[in-house]
């Protein structure tokens, strides 16, 4: 009896769109393909805090493999916010820990998770 009821919660909450500690299927990016060779901007997962705001990627490579990607999400994002003047761009990007079949791939072993952007109301 206690084991149905168990199960019946995380039915429940899983219907109702919770995340029931699982990770989601894509994690959240401001870049979303269009094509294999195209991208669109999605700044609706951008998360801001006084003067900071962080632009999720979440893309296994290094930044430099998407340079158009990082510059047209910070193009955008200055669009999308003309009171403020952008000071700052930082790339949060990692190395993974390397798997046997990644030997020698440097580009395999780097994780950017997204765009750390500084920025302050502009002065008229």
């Amino acid at each position: 009896m206690r084991y149905s009821t168990l199960v019946l919660c995380a039915l429940v909450i899983g219907s109702a769109g919770w995340n029931v500690g699982c990770l989601p299927d894509q994690p959240v990016s401001a870049i979303k393909p269009v094509s294999l060779t195209q991208n669109k901007v999605d700044l609706s997962v951008v998360r801001s805090r006084d003067n900071l705001s962080f632009i999720p990627i979440n893309q296994r490579g290094r930044p430099s493999l998407i340079t158009e990607d990082i510059l047209d999400l910070v193009q955008k994002f200055g669009e999308a916010h003309p009171d403020w003047e952008i000071l700052d761009v930082n790339i949060e990007a990692w190395p993974l820990n390397p798997q046997p079949e990644d030997k020698g791939n440097i580009e395999s072993n780097i994780f950017t998770y997204g765009l750390w952007v500084l920025h302050k109301p502009k002065v008229k």
